[in-house]
């Protein structure tokens, strides 16, 4: 069943940048919000190599040893949210190094030859099938939704699409039928949200979006459902134009719901 939609406000258009924990932290942010004519700043808070930015109580974190010592995010974002900045928090979920080199629950992605498989970027990735997985990005994102954000971008909320994909092991961690299996994460985090005042939103790639997701698991239908809004990095191969029109038909007001990758002045604008 469909879950109950969250009682976050209904998203606006943006302009955001890029910025780093460290210009959160001694007030850099603001001021490059301000050079850019920006009025919102998104923050890489997980990357993909597992590492969190702030002082998580999650159990799992701590013994994968990615827990900040860092104590002073909640205050920073206060700050910044008194200058009327919206402040966007930015979580890679199944490519993450630290998961992948713990196999924890033995979600690992691998190869038909039996090896560790790695996307174009050399990164590795563990399943959405796997429930303590998708437990320990549910929990992060709740901690995340009380520090003070405004919005949660979800990344590599699916499976992998870039790279060589076609040696993939057919398995129970990597099913013939995907989107079932990430509507269930998206299904849970919302649930697990629901009642809280973040947006809840997804990166992807154009190119996986035209063609309507089927290596990823996520499709456009997918994110209509679940997300208030689409951060959407585009490559030569695909147009703005292309990503609009596939969106639209899934019933997603683009002038409001999408934001793409753009780059301004060294900076990584989104708007």
């Amino acid at each position: 069943p469909s879950p109950t939609p969250s009682q976050a406000p209904e998203a606006e258009e943006i302009r955001a940048v890029d910025v780093t924990v460290s210009q959160l932290l001694d007030g850099s942010a603001q001021t490059l919000a301000q050079q850019t004519g920006c009025d919102a700043v998104v923050v890489q808070v997980k990357g993909e190599w597992g590492k969190l930015q702030w002082p998580s109580q999650a159990a799992l974190a701590r013994q994968l040893g990615t827990v900040s010592t860092t104590q002073s995010l909640t205050q920073a974002l206060s700050a910044l949210s008194a200058q009327d900045i919206y402040l966007v928090a930015r979580v890679d979920c199944f490519r993450d190094q630290a998961l992948a080199a713990a196999n924890v629950g033995s979600s690992l992605l691998m190869t038909r030859g039996g090896n560790r498989w790695y996307d174009s970027m050399g990164m590795s990735w563990v399943s959405p099938v796997n429930t303590q997985v998708r437990q320990y990005l549910v929990d992060l994102c709740v901690e995340l939704s009380e520090m003070g954000f405004d919005e949660l971008v979800l990344d590599s909320a699916y499976f992998p699409d870039q790279g060589e994909v076609h040696v993939l092991a057919q398995s129970t961690n990597y099913p013939d039928t995907r989107t079932t299996v990430v509507e269930q994460f998206w299904q849970e985090v919302t649930q697990a949200l629901e009642g809280s005042q973040v947006r809840l939103s997804a990166q992807v790639r154009g190119d996986s979006l035209v063609e309507g997701g089927v290596t990823s698991g996520m499709t456009p239908q997918l994110l209509a459902q679940y997300t208030q809004r689409v951060w959407v990095t585009l490559n030569k191969a695909t147009t703005q134009t292309q990503v609009t029109r596939v969106l639209t038909q899934a019933g997603i007001d683009t002038t409001r719901q999408l934001v793409v990758q753009e780059a301004a002045s060294g900076q990584t604008i989104w708007e």
